[in-house]
């Protein structure tokens, strides 16, 4: 599992943890991501912080996986970001490719 989650000062924090595959993002990690900003909506917390543990922000989608399965995923979890109603804040640095590029946008 890529994907770490913090909570702080009523900030949810999801980062990205994944040095052996520059934070490649798995099609389980697709499915928890959309399951943390759906619980995160629900909840009383007021912002959504993304970002990275190591070096890269991230390498976008696994390409060694089912890339149809995984791309269904990616789209979903980028349209619940993108019509979240809270505050998201992506703190990219270092790489960021392909479908984690869609991601944050």
């Amino acid at each position: 599992m890529v994907l770490e989650s913090n909570i702080k000062d009523n900030v949810l924090i999801l980062s990205f943890n994944s040095p052996k595959t520059s934070n490649s993002i798995s099609a389980d990690d697709w499915k928890e991501l959309k399951k943390q900003i759906k619980d995160f909506e629900k909840s009383e917390i007021k912002y959504l912080v993304l970002n990275r543990v190591n070096d890269n922000f991230s390498s976008g989608a696994q390409l060694a996986e089912n890339l149809n399965a995984s791309m269904e995923d990616v789209s979903e979890a980028s349209k619940i970001l993108w019509e979240c109603k809270k505050p998201v804040i992506s703190v990219v640095d270092g790489v960021c490719a392909g479908a984690a590029s869609n991601m944050i946008l």
